[in-house]
């Protein structure tokens, strides 16, 4: 695997990551590599600031998908505090993680991430260990810059208030679901908190 958090090919599967988080079905995984290749974007950020015309030059492209590719992402610029930083796509980091740290530690903000101790292990909490946290930490410190200039474009907005399951057959379980399933694992996370259980995205 690759450790450069700003490496090509990392890149381009984070900004397929972030478009598949905003919704922004125009950008897929070859269309966004095309960008890349010339010299349109180079980050999440950049998406942002993307010279219309240099689109419409592009082979198989034209002005048509210049523009849906603008509606796309003017039309999606509202997302809650862990869905910015989980849409950064930091290995281990799903947006689950990033919930459980901003209830942990009452996080209200994306500086909130940086204003405590800068130990590697500041994220450590209930269904965040040793290893998300320091692969967290190290992720935001690497990018940081980006996600500050991304910010200037995107609004946080308050999660929807989740009901409290006190009672159920899951109370006092935790559940992480790895590899393929029969049901969409959404589904799966939804029908584990139902019933009372706590989700992970990873193994501590």
């Amino acid at each position: 695997k690759c450790t450069n958090e700003l490496c090509k090919s990392k890149m381009s599967g984070r900004i397929c990551k972030w478009t598949s988080t905003i919704e922004a079905k125009e950008f897929g995984l070859k269309t966004i590599e095309t960008l890349i290749d010339n010299g349109v974007i180079d980050s999440i950020s950049s998406l942002y600031t993307m010279d219309l015309d240099k689109i419409a030059s592009i082979d198989r492209m034209g002005k048509r998908s210049a523009a849906k590719m603008k509606k796309e992402l003017d039309s999606h610029k509202e997302m809650t505090l862990a869905q910015f930083i989980a849409g950064y796509n930091i290995e281990g980091v799903g947006e689950r993680v990033i919930e459980n740290i901003i209830n942990s530690k009452k996080y209200k903000t994306f500086n909130d991430f940086f204003a405590y101790a800068e130990s590697p292990l500041r994220f450590v909490c209930d269904g965040v260990g040793d290893t998300i946290s320091t692969k967290l930490a190290q992720g935001l410190e690497a990018l940081r810059e980006d996600m500050e200039k991304t910010l200037t474009f995107i609004t946080i907005k308050n999660p929807e208030p989740k009901k409290v399951v006190t009672g159920g057959v899951l109370v006092g379980k935790s559940f992480c679901f790895t590899g393929a399933a029969s049901r969409p694992r959404k589904e799966l996370w939804a029908l584990v908190e139902k019933n009372g259980g706590v989700i992970h995205e990873s193994i501590k």
